[in-house]
């Protein structure tokens, strides 16, 4: 039997959908109205690595999450690349993100560190679903401990 693995790359909305409405309960957005677009492009200026954004209202408690399409080169990043995981990231910033900082180098760095803590979150939580070790991200080729 195969061990079951992240979804790399989202087959349909309705697949996309499914897993988001499963990581809403996960992490205790099922109150939240939120929606999932899969495949579109973001724009150059958007912050991030461009593979997803979200668009939250706090007050109404809803949000979009738009995903682009998997790049082409994603085999030649060193980090192996999930929409499952960005979809958690995205999720998460609607639990941590409400709070951004000026534009000042502090708030930029405050920014910077409270990013870099939804992404460990969002990869320790797809490791957690599916038992998969850290090294499951890394995409060098070689066979790392935790495989």
């Amino acid at each position: 039997m195969t061990k079951r693995q992240p979804i790399i790359e989202f087959t349909s909305t309705a697949q996309a959908r499914a897993c988001l409405r499963e990581w809403q309960s996960r992490l205790f957005l099922a109150d939240w109205i939120i929606d999932i677009q899969i495949g579109v492009e973001i724009p150059a200026d958007a912050e991030g690595d461009g593979l997803g954004r979200i668009d939250v209202d706090y007050n109404r408690r809803c949000a979009l999450i738009t995903l682009a399409a998997m790049p082409e080169t994603v085999e030649s990043r060193i980090m192996r690349v999930s929409q499952e995981q960005v979809l958690v990231h995205e999720l998460l910033h609607c639990k941590i993100g409400g709070i951004q900082a000026d534009g000042s180098m502090e708030g930029q760095y405050y920014n910077a560190q409270q990013h870099a803590l939804i992404e460990e979150l969002s990869r320790s939580l797809v490791m957690a679903k599916y038992g998969v070790g850290a090294a499951w991200f890394n995409n060098l080729g070689w066979k790392g401990e935790g495989k």
